[in-house]
């Protein structure tokens, strides 16, 4: 059993620490952009909003990336919410994985994949007390992109997501599941470490 687990834990050991070699290991990332929403959401249509996030990386294979990070999303109401005008925020954890073209030059390709940990909070004004709220709820989201190296360690990283999930949205004792999902268009700024 000991044996086991000190092979194991070597075998471990050597696949994160050999594939990067020269190259940097950890990526942080913040992006900002648009959201443009693909469905209703509680029966009524959202306006195009903004948003943004931060996320982290850390490479485990040569080009391959677990990524982990938090994403915030703003929505404007074109009709009422439970029966207010209002503004629709989500919220929450994106997790997964990321992968990057092995392409020699300063643009490269990107597509990544995984899951949403979100929550969603309806407000009547930006510093209102939230009229509705639902727990955190898992969801998913496809993503991709292209890394463009600017200068040392620095990269722009435009790219496009979709995200979705289905949280269940509770007002008073009455609560509606209904589903949020949105395509965003994102430009980050990513170092590399």
């Amino acid at each position: 059993m000991r044996l086991g687990t000190l092979t194991s834990a070597s075998a471990l050991a050597l696949a994160l620490a050999s594939p990067a070699g020269a190259q940097e290991r950890w990526t942080a990332e913040l992006r900002g952009g648009a959201n443009v929403n693909t469905n209703q959401f509680a029966a009524t249509d959202l306006k195009t909003g903004f948003g943004g996030g931060a996320a982290v990386s850390v490479r485990f294979l040569p080009d391959l990336f677990a990524y982990g990070g938090w994403d915030w999303q703003h929505h404007g109401t074109q009709t009422t919410v439970f029966g207010q005008g209002a503004q629709v925020e989500d919220n929450g954890y994106a997790f997964g994985l990321r992968y990057v073209l092995p392409l020699g030059s300063r643009t490269r390709p990107w597509v990544r994949g995984g899951g949403l940990f979100n929550h969603v909070e309806i407000r009547e004004s930006w510093n209102d007390e939230p009229l509705a709220d639902s727990e955190h709820t898992l969801g998913m989201e496809v993503a991709g992109g292209l890394e463009v190296t600017l200068s040392g360690p620095w990269s722009l990283t435009p790219g496009l997501r979709y995200r979705r999930f289905e949280p269940t949205v509770r007002s008073g004792g009455v609560e509606s599941s209904s589903t949020l999902s949105d395509v965003t268009f994102d430009l980050g700024v990513m170092l590399r470490f």
